[in-house]
């Protein structure tokens, strides 16, 4: 079969006036379709002749014919996501995380959040950095006005309140490098993350190479500054170094209160204390969970479950199942008909 016809149809929707119908929060786009390709359709609009990009997940019956496949996929990965379906939606992010992971575009960013959110509810929290660091990666390039931002972004401190530095079930699961273009920042949260997961005898050179990436970065970032102290607090090879990251936290507890700010540092606090050598000092990491679970439950289910199965491991090893097990069973029964509230990720931040 000739791809003429196809070709031809696909120029005469490259050269028409179109009107393309967006989400339900955002206006019609009128203009001309100047370019097809794997980010969207590129319109330059009637009103201020302004070329956006209208990504493909938001074009599921406007896309032409050689993208039709590609539209329908993008928008479904979407629409199942926003719905709650992740196990619908994780497939269909994965195969188009082959194409579109560290590309540049709305389309990318798309599929980078949507990988995150199917990773982190499906409690495969390591497999969810790689497309976080993609997200912020393309979040600086051009296009990435045209992408819509995830709710569990943080305006003010650039993380995403959904997958703190904190990890109690690795399995098989391995962080993956950066892309060899990405910025500092990006390389910077890498290194965080990754000091947290590797072996003790990884973290010393871990620990030089954030020091030699902070110089080259130069700029202040509460942000960083933040993961900083959570990782910190559980994993530098530095004793004092320790206590400091986790006075620093415990200062967020006091600042920040009911806030997904003070669930991080209580969980950073939490994990950092019970593996301290002190008896004391470990059941104190206990008492820092027990907040999340009994009084912070709301803020993000996610993050209270997790605290609750760190709290009972911690507590079945020191022969307590059947304090760790009651733990368990309150975070249940706080999360239950409990979904957390939109927008606490761009709550007052210091």
């Amino acid at each position: 079969m000739s791809l003429l016809p196809l070709v031809l149809l696909t120029l005469s929707i490259l050269v028409q006036p179109v009107t393309v119908d967006r989400s339900p929060d955002d206006a019609p786009v009128v203009g001309n379709v100047t370019l097809a390709d794997a980010q969207g359709l590129h319109i330059q609009r009637s009103a201020d002749m302004k070329t956006v990009v209208v990504p493909w997940y938001e074009l599921r019956d406007q896309a032409p014919p050689a993208y039709a496949t590609r539209a329908m996929q993008a928008w479904q990965a979407h629409d199942r996501v926003k719905r709650g379906d992740i196990s619908g939606a994780m497939p269909l992010y994965v195969s188009l995380g082959k194409e579109y992971l560290w590309e540049q575009g709305p389309q990318s960013m798309d599929v980078c959040a949507g990988l995150v959110r199917c990773y982190v509810a499906s409690g495969r929290r390591v497999l969810a950095i790689e497309p976080m660091l993609a997200w912020f990666e393309a979040e600086s390039l051009p296009g990435a006005e045209d992408a819509s931002t995830p709710e569990q972004l943080d305006d003010q401190l650039r993380i995403r309140s959904d997958l703190p530095p904190v990890f109690l079930h690795i399995a098989d699961d391995s962080i993956s490098d950066p892309d060899p273009r990405s910025s500092g920042r990006t390389r910077l949260i890498h290194a965080y993350f990754a000091t947290v997961l590797v072996e003790p005898e990884e973290k010393p050179e871990l620990l030089e190479h954030i020091q030699i990436l902070k110089r080259e970065y130069k700029a202040r970032d509460p942000g960083l500054i933040f993961l900083e102290q959570m990782v910190f607090a559980q994993a530098h090879t530095d004793r004092s170094a320790r206590i400091a990251a986790r006075d620093a936290l415990l200062r967020r507890t006091e600042s920040q209160h009911d806030t997904w700010i003070e669930v991080w540092a209580r969980l950073g606090l939490g994990v950092s204390l019970i593996r301290d050598e002190d008896l004391h000092a470990r059941d104190l990491g206990v008492v820092h969970l027990v907040h999340v679970i009994v009084r912070l439950p709301q803020i993000d289910p996610g993050l209270t479950m997790l605290a609750a199965e760190i709290a009972e491991s911690y507590l079945h090893s020191t022969q307590r199942s059947a304090w760790g097990s009651k733990l368990m069973q309150d975070a249940r029964m706080n999360l239950l008909g409990t979904r957390a509230r939109p927008g606490t990720a761009g709550e007052q931040t210091q």
